[in-house]
């Protein structure tokens, strides 16, 4: 059986404070309409006294109707977020500033504007009493609260015609009325808008398009723009320690890091230099939380692929409670970084590069001549570092070495994919090839910081007197895995390697 789809529209408008309700006598279809039900709504919107959550599209406020907060962000498609008040108080929940501190960055958030709706709904019925619709009608008043003060009012109408008649006579036949009254169409959004108009300046961010065409500075920044704003919506995800969230912020932070380096000679690396260094320090803050949850899924598939009778003891059990006990702190910790004034100044300095790049005369220079030069200087210092891996013996240095060689490896990824608009396929199966050295080395990374993760869980059994039979097993099948990948190396390194490849760079 198959749900019946109703076909819906609802339209919004607006119209000045004197006009009033549109006439609803006579419409087509109708036969009586029930209501005005009316209530009294009054809220307040919150922000910070420099409008910070105003500047990135984004609204707080205290309905008094019921208790509430609201966080909505003036995005298409997504709905506002409801917040259940925490004590009934005035205060601003915990979970709300928690939402919004990646706009506020340690400001307080106070009452900028007070506003009361006058509200009434209208049913409009056909000849059998069936629903066709629904008419909302807001007056309006609205005034800041501060030094100054800004009054407006206004009068805002919402149509929800349902079934045929949201595209037979009904809905047209509603509209004229709404011109009768000066009412034209509008988009729902923040009071506090209105009152105070800002043009959002933080988010949502909006990389500017590129083509072969585009010059080197715009190619550049469009890619880091598209970054932060990777890095900004990952950055509430992480307090709310939502799956795979850490991961994204953290492979934001290095990415930006990373074309901010490589990049240097159109933005200014000089100017970028003091923020690479914090970005550095932001990719470590998360790195813990990040490492725990890789070393976490590899144990737990170890667990999953081992027979029953190899699990000795209550191994299982110990690693349930010590995986709880570390995403516990890890998360707390990430979150305590996140709240310091350091981060914030690092979130201040990306609004900075990002409003006044600083950007060198090369920026002005075709980018499909500019770029590939810069690509070219960062795949040499991957061939040095493979240079020096292949010299080292195996252990504790060889793994090292090969950790350089993914780092640099992951920078030329991340260069010739950023050239890719203007270069194209040539660029694009670079980034590829670099890509799988990455991911290989990653592989090998993984095991290694596994590995050393159940020497340290077999090294306490033992001590609590425990059976370390199954630890040395996983740690074997750990240190064959990495070896495993190491052997793979040189073959994935040959194609990234191949001369071929490389020709667009010269």
């Amino acid at each position: 059986m198959t749900d019946t789809v109703v076909a819906r529209d609802v339209r919004h408008y607006e119209a000045p404070g004197v006009s009033g309700a549109p006439r609803l006598a006579g419409l087509p279809g109708v036969d009586r309409v029930d209501g005005p039900g009316e209530q009294t709504l009054e809220s307040f919107c919150h922000d910070t006294e420099d409008l910070r959550l105003a500047r990135a599209g984004v609204s707080v406020q205290r309905e008094l109707d019921h208790p509430g907060w609201h966080w909505m962000l003036r995005r298409e498609g997504e709905p506002p977020l409801e917040v259940p008040a925490d004590d009934g108080s005035d205060a601003v929940p915990a979970a709300v500033l928690e939402l919004v501190r990646t706009h506020t960055r340690g400001r307080e958030l106070v009452a900028v504007a007070h506003t009361q709706r006058t509200r009434s709904v209208w049913q409009l019925l056909d000849w059998e009493g069936g629903h066709l619709g629904e008419i909302t009608g807001d007056a309006v008043s609205a005034q800041t609260l501060g030094a100054t003060t800004t009054v407006d009012s206004w009068y805002e109408v919402r149509i929800d015609i349902a079934g045929p008649n949201a595209t037979g006579r009904l809905l047209p036949a509603l509209e004229e009325r709404l011109v009768d009254i000066g009412a034209t169409p509008a988009t729902p959004a923040p009071v506090i808008a209105r009152l105070l108009p800002v043009a959002p300046t933080r988010s949502p961010r909006e990389p500017a398009p590129v083509g072969k065409k585009s010059r080197a500075g715009k190619v550049v920044l469009s890619a880091i723009t598209a970054q932060v704003a990777r890095f900004e919506k990952h950055d509430p995800l992480v307090r709310r320690d939502e799956p795979d969230a850490v991961h994204q912020m953290r492979v934001a932070t290095r990415q930006l890091r990373s074309m901010l380096r490589t990049f240097g000679a159109v933005v200014d690396r000089d100017a970028t230099r003091r923020l690479t260094d914090e970005l550095k320090w932001l990719a470590g803050a998360l790195g813990a939380a990040r490492d725990q949850e890789v070393i976490q899924e590899r144990v737990e598939a170890l667990v999953a692929a081992t027979p029953p009778e190899n699990v000795l003891g209550p191994i299982t059990a110990q690693l349930t409670q010590q995986f709880a006990r570390e995403q516990t702190e890890a998360h707390a910790h990430v979150v305590a970084e996140l709240d310091t004034d350091r981060y914030f100044a690092l979130r201040d300095a990306l609004d900075v590069l990002l409003a006044a790049p600083p950007i060198t005369p090369l920026a002005r220079k075709r980018a499909s001549t500019a770029l590939p030069p810069l690509v070219r200087k960062t795949i040499r210092k991957v061939d040095k570092a493979v240079d020096v891996a292949r010299r080292v013996p195996a252990g504790t240095e060889r793994a090292e070495a090969l950790h350089t060689v993914r780092k640099t490896a992951k920078r030329v990824r991340y260069a010739a994919e950023l050239a890719t608009p203007v270069v194209g396929k040539k660029a694009a199966r670079t980034g590829k090839r670099f890509k799988a050295v990455q991911t290989v080395l990653g592989d090998h990374q993984d095991a290694v910081q596994t590995r050393a993760f159940l020497r340290a869980l077999g090294a306490r059994g033992h001590l609590a007197g425990q059976n370390g039979f199954t630890a040395g097993i996983w740690y074997e099948q750990e240190a064959a895995a990495a070896a495993d990948v190491d052997a793979a190396f040189e073959d994935t390194w040959r194609r990234a390697a191949a001369r071929k490849h490389r020709k667009w760079l010269s």
